[in-house]
């Protein structure tokens, strides 16, 4: 079996990307150490699937969307973590009915999007309502024009607006 791995462009794709894909992971976890798991995550995965990239332009694309999705995981298994954690006082159980209920329609939601979002609609709505990123700024980490992004974004909220007036309705 032939041995794939070229350690000098690993090492240019690296060097290329590190910055900015620590900068979406940090952007959307907020932590420095997480940011850096996640960077790491990313390069080995990429790593082990560079072979499926069949476009070289797309490199950055793909570890961007690699990034947002693990740090999406990061803090999806924190706020399960921090929802089950056996530490709680008699004082939090009443304050942890309202965050079930709270916890319960964020599940709804986040399985609803999942549906009915596409890819693109999700991470624009992510990272203009939760990250206040610009358009701008948006465009360039999804690798798409600005006005596609726009598109992208205004349709995720006409969907979601019907979505909450049908949840109003129940």
């Amino acid at each position: 079996m032939e041995n794939k791995f070229n350690k000098h462009y690993f090492d240019k794709v690296i060097q290329t990307h590190q910055k900015r894909v620590f900068m979406t992971a940090m952007a959307i976890v907020k932590n420095m150490t997480d940011a850096d798991d996640i960077t790491q995550n990313v390069f080995v995965s990429f790593i082990e699937s560079h072979h499926k990239i069949k476009n070289t332009e797309r490199i950055e694309s793909w570890l961007i969307r690699n990034a947002y999705r693990k740090s999406c995981d990061v803090l999806r298994w924190k706020k399960v973590r921090q929802f089950f954690s056996l530490s709680k006082s008699n004082n939090e159980i009443s304050e942890d009915s309202n965050k079930s209920e709270n916890n319960a329609l964020y599940a709804q939601f986040n399985r609803w999007s999942n549906a009915h979002l596409t890819e693109k609609e999700r991470m624009s709505m992510h990272f203009k309502d939760a990250e206040g990123m610009t358009f701008s700024e948006i465009s360039n980490c999804m690798d798409t024009s600005e006005s596609s992004v726009k598109t992208h974004y205004y349709r995720a909220h006409k969907k979601v607006a019907l979505w909450a007036d049908a949840q109003e309705s129940i």
